[in-house]
């Protein structure tokens, strides 16, 4: 059977029309798919930064409730509870005007000569052995005091700053109107030890009435906590950055809080925490002033509370080309195929414009010109 040339004619108008209806939708389509999986992958990075935000929040959160108990089971030592109520019992028989008068005598003189004898009393108390035994087991408890209803000194590790800790801040908070409340105070940095350390008070009540008799206050060193989060720092491609609630930085890359800087994320992340919506979300991104967008999960402690003022927010920070780096590269490829196919598509049109008054005289049937078959031979 003799091969038959097939020919195929189309106008450049027509195939324009058919590169229209095919490349134009393919374009939308590539473009609008390569903007949704730049947004799903951002808020896969937000969900991550949330969770380890959160994870560290919880360690946070654990640390301060094992310190709380420690302080409740200090307490609740027999030698403290007999300090305490000793005291107590001493004013009883007292006119107030003379306790303050009693109180105020030694607290005029706490740092002069005359008050040895008291400070010595304190100090060789069996309480006062009790809590210094409590330091040595636990380093982390630099410093323990504790005081009467009034707020004098019964017992302590260490000669107090004060004599009458109802002077001291915390005081209103653990007394909480003669109800007791515990309260965890922000962190703190001493330079000369070169240790960051928190308050915690807890109120002793009289176990029959519940009614406040005394407190027991702790300075506890935080360096283990900070240390654990760095170590999970340097296994983060994130920052991971601790701050107070007036955005003052207590750990970053780099940063502690003896530098006494403030978090640029914070500002940001402070609205949302302000926001149903934010809180639920977990995770923001925000322009920094280094010029580069910043994708930031965030969680509080959780830890402020009626009576309480400790609350840290923790934030997970990262560069967004950075966190989207593997798969950008993909993006970015398909971008430009729809940019090319666009452009291919621009040219043809400038073609067809150019020669739409042309035909097709010069273009032959396929196989016009070619020599005759021969026949096969039997």
């Amino acid at each position: 059977m003799p091969f038959e040339a097939t020919e195929l004619r189309i106008s450049l108008q027509k195939l324009l029309i058919g590169l229209v209806l095919v490349m134009v939708p393919l374009s939308v389509v590539g473009l609008y798919i390569t903007h949704r999986s730049e947004q799903s992958l951002e808020q896969t990075v937000g969900a991550q930064h949330r969770a380890v935000s959160q994870s560290i929040s919880h360690t946070i959160n654990q640390f301060m409730n094992d310190r709380v108990i420690d302080c409740t089971m200090i307490a609740n030592e027999t030698s403290v509870l007999e300090s305490i109520a000793a005291a107590n019992k001493s004013h009883k028989s007292m006119a107030d005007a003379a306790i303050k008068d009693q109180i105020d005598h030694i607290r005029k003189n706490w740092n002069a000569a005359d008050s040895e004898p008291a400070l010595k009393a304190i100090l060789t108390s069996p309480a006062s052995r009790v809590l210094r035994r409590r330091h040595q087991i636990d380093s982390r408890f630099l410093r323990i005091t504790v005081a009467d209803q009034t707020g004098a000194t019964v017992a302590a590790t260490d000669k107090p700053v004060d004599y009458l800790q109802a002077d001291e801040s915390y005081w209103p908070t653990v007394y909480a109107a003669g109800r007791g409340a515990v309260t965890v105070r922000n962190a703190l940095y001493d330079a000369a030890s070169g240790s960051h350390y928190i308050g915690i008070a807890v109120p002793v009540q009289a176990e029959d009435t519940h009614e406040f008799i005394g407190a027991v206050y702790a300075l506890v060193d935080i360096g283990d906590l900070l240390r654990q989060l760095a170590g999970e720092q340097r296994s983060s491609a994130a920052k991971i950055i601790l701050t107070e609630t007036d955005g003052t930085v207590i750990m970053a890359p780099g940063v502690t809080l003896a530098n006494g800087l403030k978090s640029e994320e914070y500002t940001a992340v402070r609205d949302a925490l302000a926001d149903v919506r934010g809180r639920q979300t977990g995770y923001i991104t925000t322009d920094l002033s280094n010029g580069g967008r910043n994708i930031v999960g965030f969680a509080d402690t959780g830890a402020q509370q009626e009576n309480a003022s400790l609350s840290w927010v923790v934030m997970v920070s990262q560069d967004m080309d950075e966190a989207t780096a593997p798969v950008r590269a993909v993006g970015s490829f398909a971008s430009l195929m729809v940019v090319l196919g666009l452009l291919m598509l621009t040219l043809t049109g400038v073609y067809v414009l150019l020669h739409r008054r042309e035909e097709f005289e010069d273009i032959e049937p396929l196989g016009e010109n070619l020599p005759p078959r021969m026949a096969p031979s039997t």
